[in-house]
This record gives C-alpha cells, sequence and structure tokens, in this order.
C-alpha cells in the first residue's frame, strides 16, 4: 500500500501481509513471504509503483494495472518484458461489462447484491453524498486517506 494507516482494515479483510511501497520492496516481500513465487501483482498506482511490483512478481508472472493513482504512465522495464517474459495488463470494469449482455450484466450484480447481504463481501463506505451535492462528492472522492466508498444517492442519505 501506500499508507500504513490502512494495514488494520486489510488484515480485518483477510490479508496476510502488508507492506508499504518503497524502493526496497522486493527485497521486504521476499522476506515476508519466505520467498514466495508470486504470480500476479495487482496495480492500481502506475508510474514506478508498477516496476516495484514487478520486482516481487515472478518470471513469466503478470502486471494487471486498474488504476492511476499517480497520474502518470505505468512504468514497464524493457527487461522486465524480454528477459523475464512479464505479461502486463490492463482491467477496466466498463470494457469488462461491455462485453456482457443486459443479462449477464443482471447476473453479475444480482451475485454481488447476495453476496453482499450474506456478508461474503463487504464493501466499506466512506461517505454518501446526495445528487445535488456532486460537486462535493467529487471532491471527497479525490481526497486522500479516504476509508470506503463515497456514493451519491439520488434521494440523499441512505439510513
Amino acid at each position: 500500500t501506500r499508507r500504513d494507516d490502512v494495514f488494520p482494515e486489510l488484515m480485518a479483510l483477510g490479508a496476510d501481509i502488508c507492506l508499504t511501497d518503497g524502493p526496497d520492496l522486493a527485497e521486504r516481500v521476499r522476506a515476508a513471504t519466505g520467498g514466495a513465487t508470486i504470480p500476479l501483482g495487482l496495480d492500481a498506482v502506475s508510474g514506478g509503483a508498477t516496476a516495484r511490483i514487478a520486482a516481487c512478481v515472478k518470471d513469466e508472472g503478470t502486471i494487471c494495472t486498474y488504476g492511476s493513482m499517480t497520474g502518470e504512465a505505468p512504468s514497464v522495464s524493457v527487461a522486465d518484458v524480454v528477459f523475464r517474459g512479464m505479461t502486463f495488463t490492463g482491467f477496466m470494469l466498463g470494457r469488462f461489462m461491455a462485453r456482457r449482455t443486459a443479462e449477464e450484466v443482471r447476473a453479475i450484480y444480482a451475485d454481488l447484491g447476495q453476496q453482499m447481504l450474506k456478508g461474503t463481501i463487504h464493501a466499506p463506505v466512506d461517505s454518501v453524498y446526495a445528487i445535488e451535492d456532486i460537486r462535493e462528492a467529487l471532491i471527497r472522492v479525490q481526497t486522500g486517506g479516504r476509508h470506503g466508498k463515497v456514493l451519491v444517492s439520488p434521494g440523499g442519505e441512505v439510513a
């Protein structure tokens, strides 16, 4: 992560190990995992973080970038691609959903809703804004230190 203050939340969600990003990330990951072989790295930060995540993943592993908190392009080394055989890919939910029929999309959301009702998955909510307060909601989304999603409700605050 980029912040230590999210460790308790991540551990409560089931994380086994939490580490803060930094130049020696790969060494700390190897030490914390006992040298485990890691096939996949998920990157929401982009920029130099992509390269640091790649250094933690095994040769011929995959890095999936799904965001750019830094606003920078992912930093991908030629050595990782050519010599280590790494695969770099991207994920965007909108693109994934666009390839599904309306019926498949409804089924996905119905399944997610059922899992949330059962408590199998949980989506923490930071705050809920009325649609009239969309500007404030957008400002909150871009504010660091949030712990959960920022929601916009057409009817205002949800009880």
